[in-house]
């Protein structure tokens, strides 16, 4: 037999009162912080290397595949992975009228804002934070459920600017979230013959929307390359779910492997080919000779020269992350997915 559903009031469950005004007060700061914190002056220099490739690119100049830009080693092979920022670059950025006349980089700071609005929209839209948020499950998660949301655009705060990274934080809120859904969600759809292949491509599904994030991932950013690494932790750690004294894992057990092929094989799917797939163990072994060439590098070292307090400040705020999180963890025990505590 079924146990009853709660009864239902104007108050939501029986003896559990809402706080829709308190829920409305921590949505508006949130979105009202994020509004602030992404509407800045423009202090990053890499957007405007961004617009002259994209300007190249638009011209019909196609994918570079040498770094022209670098005066130190002007040849260097170069995967281009950012290609559709930078389109988005050139349609937002300066432009010239007829007369002459430059416009300024209004565009470009209303793309941030957009893009931070639309990262804060996702995160509260998901786990059911919104119904925390509005005051569905109490005054008390009310209250506590927009405080980590707040600190995470605290420590955000310096990278919110316009780079590719924006999208790359987009794409791994939403791809994490999907491989819950897939590996610790309801059953898998199965038919007698098994599960059908068809759902690796439909966008409906948790496993279609895994290839489509990083298929799009792949063309903003080459951090892309993240999401069959954490696709196959996510399959592991379901597989070991058995050991920990966890239900076993259904038919998405024997597709977890096909599921990492597909995203491997989505980051194919660029103008780069498989170039584009083997830069990103380049980019990791790079640092890893006796002696490193500068030279052939595309180093963001030589600001914190200048500003050598920013990079203490940010030290100590990100162990204070740390120390927060594993609290947070602790406290909620059980209840956070092992891929976010591994991906923590």
């Amino acid at each position: 037999m079924h146990s009853p559903s709660p009864l239902k009031t104007s108050n939501g469950p029986t003896g559990r009162k809402t706080a829709p005004l308190l829920g409305l007060l921590a949505v508006l700061v949130i979105l009202g912080t994020g509004f602030l914190f992404s509407w800045h002056s423009l202090g990053d220099l890499d957007v405007w290397f961004h617009l002259k490739a994209g300007r190249e690119l638009m011209d019909g100049q196609g994918i570079p595949r040498t770094n022209t830009y670098s005066f130190t080693e002007p040849d260097h092979p170069w995967v281009n992975h950012e290609w559709l920022f930078q389109v988005l670059a050139v349609v937002t950025g300066p432009s010239e009228t007829v007369s002459g006349r430059t416009f300024g980089v209004g565009g470009w700071n209303a793309l941030r804002t957009f893009l931070v609005m639309v990262l804060l929209a996702v995160v509260l839209a998901g786990d059911r934070l919104h119904h925390r948020l509005l005051g569905r499950e109490g005054p008390a998660w009310a209250a506590w459920a927009g405080l980590p949301v707040l600190v995470g655009l605290l420590l955000m705060w310096t990278r919110l600017t316009l780079r590719p990274e924006l999208f790359s934080y987009l794409f791994l809120v939403l791809l994490v979230r999907d491989l819950d859904r897939f590996f610790r969600g309801p059953a898998f759809q199965t038919k007698k013959t098994g599960p059908r292949l068809m759902l690796f491509l439909d966008p409906r599904a948790p496993a279609g929307r895994i290839i489509l994030t990083t298929l799009l991932w792949a063309q903003f950013h080459g951090f892309a390359a993240l999401a069959p690494v954490l696709t196959l932790f996510a399959w592991i750690l379901a597989l070991l779910r058995p050991v920990t004294g966890g239900p076993a894992l259904d038919a998405r057990g024997r597709w977890g492997f096909v599921l990492v092929l597909m995203t491997t094989a989505a980051l194919v799917l660029t103008p780069n080919g498989f170039r584009g797939l083997l830069m990103p163990l380049r980019a990791v072994t790079q640092f890893q000779q006796s002696q490193v060439d500068l030279r052939t590098t595309v180093a963001e070292l030589a600001p914190l020269q200048e500003s050598p307090d920013s990079l203490h400040l940010t030290i100590r705020m990100y162990r204070a992350a740390l120390a927060g999180g594993l609290l947070w963890i602790l406290a909620t025990l059980g209840r956070i997915s092992p891929l976010r505590i591994l991906v923590f």
